[in-house]
C-alpha cells in the first residue's frame, strides 16, 4: 500500500486507473481503500475481475467506495460443448452481476459491463452474452478480440471475422444494448494502439511499462518511483520502445484491426506543467 500511495500521488491528472492486473484485484485485502485513494481529486476508478467474490458484502463497499466502472469478465452464459469438451460458466458470477445491478438503483453507478473475449471458441455464443446482459440491464458489453492464438483458444479467422463482428453491433442496436469494440475503427486510415498511446501500466515495483501485456520488469521503461511520469514518457527508454512497437508487438491485434495495417503513431512529448497541481 506504501508503494500504491506514493503511485497515486504522482498521478494527479490522469484521467483513469484500472485496477487490473494478472490476478484478481477484488482479492486484494485493501482493495476498497485502493479505489477510495484513486479517487480523490478528478480521477475514474475502473475495477476488471472475474466476480467470483464479488458477494453481498463486497458489493456493497464497492458501490460505497464511489468505483466509476466495474468490468465482469465472463466470455458465455450456457454451458456449451465445442469440439467434444464440456465448456462450463459459473452461474455464480451471473447472479452476482445481475444483484450488483439491482442494488445500485438507478444511481447507474458504478457502470457495470461483461469483458467478453472473442475467440473460436465461443464466437456462435456471444449473442446469448448480449441478450442475457440485455436482460439483467447491464450497460455494456464489450467484446475484446483476442491478442494472439494460445494452446486452448484461437482467433477468428480473418475473412469471418468482419461479419461476426457485424452482427454483434446489430443487435446490440436491436435490443437497446451499448456493444463495443475496435470493430468500428476497421476502415481508419490511421490506425495505432491506444493502449501504449493513451496508456501507461504500473506493475507492484512502480515500474512503468508500455502496455498490461508486457508487466514484466524486462519490458519496463522507467520507476515512477524514482522518476516523475513525464520524465519516463520523454525518457530515451520509452522513445526506444515507440521507434520498435510494430516489431515488439508482433501480430497482436488486441486493439486494433488487423495487424497489417497498423500505423505506429509518432511520439508526443509531455509538457512537464500538465503534471504540476
Amino acid at each position: 500500500m506504501e508503494v500504491y500511495r506514493r503511485i497515486i500521488e504522482k498521478l494527479p491528472l490522469v484521467g483513469l486507473v484500472s485496477l487490473l492486473g494478472l490476478g484478481e484485484p477484488l482479492l486484494h485485502p485493501q482493495i476498497i481503500e485502493m479505489v477510495r485513494l484513486a479517487r480523490q481529486g478528478k480521477r475514474e476508478v475502473s475495477i476488471t475481475t472475474n466476480a467470483l467474490t464479488l458477494n453481498e458484502k463486497v458489493r456493497s463497499q464497492l458501490l460505497e467506495s464511489g468505483l466509476n466502472y466495474l468490468r465482469i469478465s465472463i466470455d458465455q452464459v450456457a454451458e456449451t460443448c465445442v469440439g467434444g469438451t464440456q465448456h462450463r460458466f459459473s452461474t455464480k458470477v451471473l447472479k452476482y452481476a445481475e444483484l450488483m445491478v439491482k442494488e445500485r438503483g438507478d444511481s447507474k453507478v458504478p457502470h457495470i459491463m461483461f469483458n467478453t473475449v472473442v475467440s473460436q471458441l465461443n464466437a456462435v455464443h456471444i449473442p446469448e452474452v448480449i441478450r442475457f446482459a440485455r436482460e439483467i440491464g447491464l450497460d455494456e458489453v464489450n467484446l475484446i478480440k483476442l491478442a494472439r492464438d494460445t494452446p486452448y483458444l484461437r482467433r477468428i479467422p480473418r475473412e469471418e471475422e468482419e461479419e461476426k463482428f457485424a452482427s454483434y453491433h446489430a443487435l446490440g442496436e436491436q435490443v437497446g444494448l451499448d456493444v463495443r469494440s475496435n470493430y468500428p475503427n476497421r476502415n481508419t486510415t490511421y490506425e495505432y494502439c491506444p493502449f501504449y498511446h493513451n496508456f501507461i501500466y504500473i506493475n507492484l515495483y512502480g515500474q512503468v511499462t508500455p502496455c498490461c501485456h508486457m508487466p514484466e520488469q524486462r519490458s519496463a521503461v522507467g520507476d515512477l518511483l524514482q522518476e516523475e511520469l513525464v520524465e519516463i514518457w520523454n525518457g530515451k527508454r520509452y522513445r526506444r520502445f515507440w521507434d520498435n512497437a510494430k516489431k515488439i508487438c508482433g501480430d497482436c491485434t488486441l486493439m486494433v484491426w488487423h495487424s497489417d495495417q497498423i500505423v505506429p503513431p509518432k511520439w508526443k512529448p509531455l509538457l512537464s506543467k500538465l503534471f504540476h497541481r
